[in-house]
């Protein structure tokens, strides 16, 4: 598992480095950050069971309040938009890629939750 922290980290890492350029990039960035953090916690058996909590919580509203732009993808375009570049006229592929992002977010903290499950028991 060690392996897969450190992977989780490094990846989460770049999610926030890429932010940069973004025009919300702070609030990501310190999305992106706190799933890195947690997951160079993880690399040295630190887990944080309330901290993880409240981070998942923070995703699953955030992914919720972009869904009108996922529910927009997948019902008027192809999921193949994702890749388009961002236009003003076409803020549901910005609001998608958000809404996916803090999944997947939500999937990284949820994986880190049931290992300090397994180290607390």
């Amino acid at each position: 598992m060690k392996i897969t922290n450190i992977i989780l980290c490094i990846l989460f890492i770049l999610f926030a480095a890429v932010q940069f350029n973004d025009v919300d990039p702070f609030g990501w960035i310190a999305l992106y950050g706190f799933v890195a953090a947690v997951s160079g916690f993880a690399v040295v058996g630190k887990y944080n069971k309330m901290a993880i909590i409240a981070g998942g919580a923070i995703c699953i509203v955030v992914s919720i309040y972009y869904v009108p732009g996922l529910q927009e993808l997948f019902s008027e375009h192809e999921i193949g938009d994702l890749t388009l570049q961002m236009k003003a006229d076409k803020t549901y592929i910005e609001e998608s890629r958000e809404s996916l992002g803090a999944l997947i977010a939500f999937g990284a903290l949820l994986f880190h939750y049931f290992k300090a499950k397994k180290v607390a028991a």
